[in-house]
């Protein structure tokens, strides 16, 4: 009876997985979206993105609390010490909501690089940004996923790349070099 059970219910949790279908989100995201003094650097000083207008900027969207995100840090940091390009900035943005924690952990661990945290408002550009919409049995669930990694290309668009690694490197390095040959 328990393995019946069993297979049952991994029947159950295999159909409910494979009847989510990602909806596509096909905006374009760029530097003027998020341009309304929404970000915060750890000094609680307003942080505008305008300051790295023309760079190439690898974005990694983390939060404290999220164990992968922690966990994946290094990974980020490791590409700042592999591109020592001066048009070449890596920035963490931070979804916590507990402001004293995110300040607690960057003291004590904070990687080299930029770090901001976006503004509490659940309405915030960056979070519809990260939300990944799913469609299931005719209803739509939407889920705020970390962590995302973003380009911000020296036109100032947001384009999605992979966790650092070393695709992500040589995409970057691609456009630096690309950029020194215009």
């Amino acid at each position: 009876m328990k393995k019946y059970f069993l297979l049952s219910l991994i029947g159950l949790i295999s159909f409910s997985l494979h009847s989510q279908k990602i909806i596509a989100d096909t905006t374009t995201y760029s530097m003027q979206d998020f341009q309304d003094g929404s970000f915060w650097d750890r000094n609680d000083q307003q942080y505008s993105l305008n300051k790295l207008s023309g760079k190439v900027v690898f974005i990694d969207f983390w939060a404290t609390w999220c164990t992968p995100c922690v966990s994946a840090l290094p990974e980020s940091e490791s590409l700042l010490k592999k591109i020592k390009k001066p048009q070449f900035e890596l920035v963490f943005i931070s979804l916590d909501r507990d402001i004293e924690k995110w300040k607690k952990f960057l003291k004590a661990k904070a990687p080299d690089g930029i770090h901001i945290r976006i503004s509490d408002d659940k309405q915030h550009p960056i979070r519809k940004m990260l939300t990944t919409k799913y469609r299931q049995e005719g209803n739509v669930i939407e889920m705020l996923t970390i962590p995302q990694y973003y380009l911000i290309l020296q036109n100032g668009t947001f384009k999605k790349v992979d966790a650092p690694n070393a695709k992500t490197k040589k995409q970057i390095v691609s456009l630096l070099t690309n950029e020194q040959s215009e």
